[in-house]
């Protein structure tokens, strides 16, 4: 009995191969074909005419063995049972159509190195991620408005032609390194020139109460407030005003009896925007003929596009459409931040050395100035008279459009030394320092709120202008400020940031802004945590990965204060 199941098995196994493969197809075939032969061969013969039924029923049959033939040849899908009989498991998993309908969405925290800081206990992750808003989604992802349309069309975008290559000319040597002062001096910062009086100071806001307004030291109001500023009940007859032409050489906000005398004196820092050869003096620093038409060409459109009321109208040039960049929801954020994006408008002017003063798009200027002095609450914030109340899309543009437009006031009042702006200025400069995180030392959406990185950007430009234009900002306020920058730095040097405090991965824009505000501040870096900045940096250059205008504004700004290879090859 024994012998006789080896046997079975054997011929079992056996009749598996040759029904599990094509074998017996290949076999059935070729006897089958014999047979067809014969009978064709037969059907010639006296017996194949005089039996037609037999020679129907053998046709049918040879059908039918042509179909059992395709049916063993074709491969199977499903998988088959253990030749042996046992059991055989087979699993089945069901993909979900949605990962074929969603896009490949990139990611900012692509190639980016892990963070040596530990998460903290008493804060959930959502909190600390960049929000969507902040994020930078593809330019060719925007939308256009008709509005921007129409403007392109008639501007003249031809690019002129290029110029010949020549040899850079060398810089400048540079001046003797000052012996190394105290980090937070007593003194107060230099004043402009112009402006022939004590430095004002500011208030530090009680760390108890940090969203209450402090009240501005009363040395420093020597004007009475400005016609122009109108309390918040009046913000909504803004279009309504119109701002009144001036001569060149007066300001075009205070009355006559009230003008300074012209100074045309400008700290060192910022004589080259008003020097007669401005374009031989930037060659040294990387300029030419064709960067300088180009910015030109800019400014001209951005003079166009300026609204009656000296605005530029945020909503009109496709800020806030609703998009899902990045997949998730923007909340419309951007379309009422007219003072932020004014403030910026004014930044281009103003570098070229355009004022309210003087220069070709004096106009302009004068009128975008006027319009921030309206816009301007009586607690001295420059978010708008649009952005109000708590909305989302409100609420994460408000902060960066004070910023924004206080960095703008200040720079204008660093080259023009006008007291009205002073005024304005200081008043929303107490706002920023009010709003500042009295523990961390940042800031965020709300005063007061634990800080991030891109709101501290903007702030710590305008308050270091502020300091340029002869206001004194408390020592403790920059003292806060760079408690706050050195706790969102990592990595092996202390060379990398990140979006927010002991949280999260360093990314290449949250490093460039840091590695800025760094030198900005006079913040003291040792030369690995340089190195690991720059490396960072330099991995991301423009052309290398996607476009990111967010992270190449604040690398352009770090890399050209160091004038060194690094820059020649960035620019």
């Amino acid at each position: 009995m024994l012998l006789l199941g080896q046997f079975s098995d054997s011929l079992w196994r056996a009749w598996l191969y040759v029904t599990h493969t094509r074998s017996l197809a290949i076999a059935l075939g070729i006897g089958f074909a014999i047979l067809a032969i014969s009978l064709l061969v037969a059907s010639r013969t006296r017996w194949g005419q005089a039996k037609p039924l037999t020679k129907c029923v053998v046709l049918s049959v040879l059908a039918h063995v042509w179909l059992l033939m395709y049916a063993l040849g074709s491969r199977q899908v499903l998988p088959q049972g253990s030749p042996d009989g046992h059991e055989t498991n087979m699993s089945v998993a069901f993909e979900s159509d949605a990962a074929y309908l969603l896009p490949q969405v990139p990611s900012l925290d692509e190639n980016l190195q892990e963070s040596e800081s530990k998460p903290t206990n008493d804060a959930s992750e959502n909190d600390f991620a960049p929000q969507p808003w902040e994020r930078t989604a593809a330019l060719e992802e925007l939308p256009q408005p008709a509005a921007l349309r129409e403007a392109l069309a008639k501007s003249d975008l031809t690019p002129p032609a290029l110029l010949p290559v020549t040899e850079p000319t060398p810089l400048p040597p540079l001046p003797p390194p000052d012996s190394l002062a105290d980090l937070l001096p007593d003194e107060p910062t230099r004043a402009n020139p112009s402006v022939a009086q004590p430095a004002p100071s500011l208030n530090v806001a009680n760390d108890t109460q940090p969203e209450q307004p402090a009240r501005i030291a009363s040395q420093a109001i020597d004007s009475p407030p400005p016609a122009s500023v109108f309390p918040p009940a009046a913000m909504d007859n803004l279009a309504a005003l119109d701002a009144q032409p001036v001569a060149a050489d007066h300001s075009p906000i205070l009355p006559p009896e009230m003008q300074l005398p012209a100074d045309s004196r400008l700290p060192p820092e910022y004589q080259l925007r008003q020097a007669s050869n401005r374009l031989q003096l930037a060659t040294a620093y990387g300029a030419d003929q064709d960067s300088e038409a180009a910015v030109e060409a800019g400014l001209a459109w951005l003079a166009a596009a300026q609204s009656s009321d000296g605005s530029w109208n945020a909503k009109q040039f496709g800020a806030g459409t609703e998009t899902h960049a990045l997949g998730e929801s923007r909340y419309g954020t951007g379309d009422k931040a007219d003072t932020g994006v004014s403030g910026l408008a004014l930044l281009a002017f103003l570098s070229a050395g355009h004022t309210h003063v003087q220069g070709k798009h004096q106009k302009t200027v004068e009128l975008g100035l006027s319009y921030l002095l309206r816009a301007q609450w009586s607690t001295g914030d420059l978010s708008g008279p649009k952005q109000i109340g708590q909305e989302r899309g409100v609420l994460n543009a408000r902060m960066y459009c004070h910023s924004i437009a206080t960095l703008a006031l200040a720079e204008a009042h660093v080259m023009t030394g006008d007291v009205v702006l002073r005024d304005s200025l200081m008043r929303a400069a107490q706002y920023s320092i009010n709003a500042q995180d009295p523990r961390g030392g940042g800031w965020r959406y709300r005063p007061g709120d634990p800080g991030d990185l891109s709101q501290f950007g903007w702030q710590a430009m305008a308050l270091k202008s502020v300091q340029r234009s002869g206001i004194r900002v408390p020592a403790v306020v920059t003292q806060r400020m760079l408690s706050f920058l050195d706790s969102c730095s990592t990595g092996n040097s202390k060379g990398l940031f990140t979006y927010r405090p002991q949280e999260g991965r360093p990314s290449e824009t949250m490093t460039a802004e840091g590695f800025a505000c760094r030198l900005l501040l006079d913040y003291p870096t040792s030369l690995a945590a340089q190195q690991e900045s720059l490396k960072m940096i330099m991995d991301r250059r423009p052309g290398v990965g996607e476009d990111n205008v967010y992270f190449w504004y604040y690398a352009t700004l770090a890399l050209f204060q160091l004038q060194d290879q690094n820059w020649r090859d960035w620019n």
